[in-house]
């Protein structure tokens, strides 16, 4: 990595050298805080190339330690980070050595925010796309389980409990929780059934409204380009909340949001509030419902 990749692009690991990738990220030493800081100021003043590849490098064994809690679902370490590093390289480029915190916490947040997307958007080649509360479920139900777990130790968390505890209904708990624990079955797997029949075969032939299928696409579409055309128009903290928080799959805080503007959570709660009228207003203007 004798550059910093574009941002646009995915730093290939190929897995026949992602042994040779680990010994590498491995051998790279840690920044002192104080190093780091160096660093990160030059970075943040002059965009020094060599000064954002060090503290890229000096981070990757971060990625790989978080990206490794992501195996368990069944995705190949150098694909998860893969997409562990652009989280990074995303938060290196909108890190602010100024508010006194080292870049990995910061950074932390945005390479499991892409690991995460990654996840959930290869979980099935069906691409069924995802819900609030299928993203809710996958980045705290292990936490929920664990805490319930330990409050009662005798008997295993049950549904109910940990849909309460993740503050969804149990109707949507059960529909993401199969959502997310069902890959996908090949229509040509037999049955093993006496006529040899396909699993496809046993499927009813349900047609989608294609109608309603290509209105809601359409009406997808024309809200992101819309949202790209007044991107430029809207003030630095309205972009900021756009992205961090109406737009984020993860949405930051109010509090930590309050933090980065230096104002208090209730000041931030009402720049957002405008910016959801101003985009309510953008929306009725051209007809977007």
């Amino acid at each position: 990595m004798k550059n910093l990749p574009q941002k646009h692009k995915r730093p290939v690991l190929q897995r026949d050298s992602f042994d040779l990738y680990l010994k590498d990220v491995s051998s790279v030493p840690v920044l002192s805080k104080e190093e780091e800081n160096k660093l990160a100021h030059t970075w943040f003043e002059t965009r020094d190339r060599e000064a954002g590849q060090k503290l890229v490098l000096s981070n990757l064994r971060f990625v790989i330690k978080i990206a490794k809690e992501y195996t368990k679902y069944g995705f190949k370490l150098p694909e998860l980070a893969q997409e562990g590093n652009m989280g990074l390289l995303h938060a290196l480029d909108k890190f602010d050595p100024r508010k006194g915190y080292r870049l990995i916490t910061y950074a932390v947040w945005w390479i499991r925010a892409y690991i995460q997307a990654y996840v959930l958007r290869s979980w099935s080649i069906v691409r069924t796309g995802t819900t609030r509360v299928q993203r809710k479920l996958f980045s705290s139900l292990q936490k929920a389980r664990r805490k319930i777990s330990l409050m009662s130790p005798e008997e295993p968390p049950s549904r109910k409990k940990l849909a309460a505890a993740l503050n969804v209904s149990q109707s949507e708990f059960d529909q993401a929780l199969h959502q997310i624990q069902t890959r996908d079955v090949s229509m040509d797997q037999p049955m093993f059934t006496e006529d040899d029949s396909s699993f496809g075969e046993t499927l009813p032939d349900h047609v989608p409204n294609a109608e309603a299928k290509l209105i809601e696409e359409d009406t997808k579409a024309r809200v992101r380009e819309t949202l790209d055309s007044i991107y430029d128009e809207l003030k630095p903290r309205e972009r900021y909340l756009l992205e961090h928080r109406l737009l984020s799959d993860t949405p930051m805080t109010l509090e930590t949001a309050g933090k980065e503007f230096g104002v208090t959570r209730e000041r931030v709660r009402q720049l957002e509030e405008r910016l959801k009228a101003k985009l309510h207003t953008v929306f009725e203007q051209r007809q977007i419902h």
